[in-house]
């Protein structure tokens, strides 16, 4: 609901944007992406939101940013501002790897991390700045 909401807050805004989307457990599945929604298109983009499942699986968000790395963020006009969300529970596999990865998308993006379920504060001010969480 929250990134459905943060959608129809930017559409609001009547800025121009793209947006994409990604569940991960085990691995990242892509849910739209880029050329499916802009400002203005959204209905579609905010009902596949809504609809997503929370999986309760081990989680490996730096799976994720690496999907986002290298198969959104490296083919977008590098001149527009960029921001990737991540939703999470906080509860990392594999602490080294995700501060990489995190650290790889912020040289492109800027990042955020929204918590939900049983939410591991601690692990996520690991790899995000507090102001981003």
């Amino acid at each position: 609901l929250f990134a459905s909401l943060f959608l129809q807050g930017l559409a609001d805004q009547s800025v121009c944007f793209r947006a994409a989307a990604i569940i991960f457990s085990t691995g990242p599945r892509l849910m739209f992406d880029f050329s499916q929604f802009s400002a203005g298109n959204l209905s579609g983009a905010r009902e596949i939101l809504e609809s997503l499942p929370y999986i309760g699986e081990y989680t490996r968000p730096s799976t994720a940013l690496e999907f986002v790395q290298h198969n959104l963020l490296a083919s977008r006009n590098s001149s527009a501002p960029a921001f990737v969300l991540l939703a999470t529970d906080g509860h990392v596999q594999d602490a080294v790897q995700l501060i990489a990865d995190v650290s790889n998308v912020q040289s492109a993006a800027t990042l955020y991390g929204i918590g939900f379920g049983t939410l591991n504060t601690s692990a996520l001010g690991l790899y995000l700045p507090v102001d981003h969480i």
